[in-house]
């Protein structure tokens, strides 16, 4: 069965910051500044700011996550979705709380919508990775995490679970590899380095 996330504080800062650049996109839609609007391949949907009224409830769902009030985050995404259904940014937020309370299936229910409007979004990818991690299902963990690091291949936050990953499971050549792309990318990444040195030093 499903078991409750314990994937360290890697993980949760993983979400907060999705929510928290994602969140701010969203936010400027509703200000009226234009926000690409995640479509899949050959999909007839049309850039557009999000609808105000997902916007206030998004909002109201990460005040009650905040506070622990996992079933009214859940409502209010829900009252978000029948706003904005085709946001894969609401549909990861969604699959992100159900993840955080051990409801594995319908996380990734919701990563696989997400998908299915835009197949390059990359928190989707992210979370699924997550998701396989916390059953210990190395392989597809890192295939997501990698469809991730494509998907978005100058954001940290795949990189740096990936990497987490490859060493949870004792493979610091693989982790090692993962943090010189990550510096190859981002060289502004000072993380990226003292990671590298932190495996240097562990040899």
């Amino acid at each position: 069965g499903d078991r409750v996330p314990d994937d360290g504080s890697v993980g949760r800062s993983l979400v907060r910051i999705s929510v928290l650049n994602l969140g701010c996109a969203i936010l400027a839609g509703c200000a009226g500044a234009p926000v690409p609007q995640a479509t899949a391949p050959g999909s007839t949907l049309r850039r557009r700011p999000p609808p105000p009224a997902a916007y206030t409830h998004f909002v109201r769902s990460q005040l009650h996550r905040d506070a622990g009030r996992m079933r009214q985050a859940v409502q209010n995404l829900e009252s978000a979705l029948a706003f904005d259904p085709t946001s894969p940014f609401l549909l990861v937020s969604l699959g992100e709380v159900h993840f955080e309370q051990g409801r594995l299936q319908l996380a990734l229910e919701q990563c696989r919508r997400a998908l299915s409007l835009n197949s390059a979004f990359a928190p989707a990818h992210l979370l699924i990775g997550r998701i396989h991690r916390n059953v210990r299902n190395y392989p597809l963990a890192v295939e997501a995490l990698e469809q991730a690091i494509r998907a978005a291949s100058e954001s940290p936050d795949a990189y740096l679970a990936l990497g987490d990953l490859h060493r949870e499971y004792g493979r610091n050549t693989e982790a090692a590899r993962t943090y010189e792309r990550m510096v190859s990318t981002i060289p502004e990444s000072a993380q990226a380095r003292f990671l590298l040195g932190e495996l240097a030093n562990d040899r």
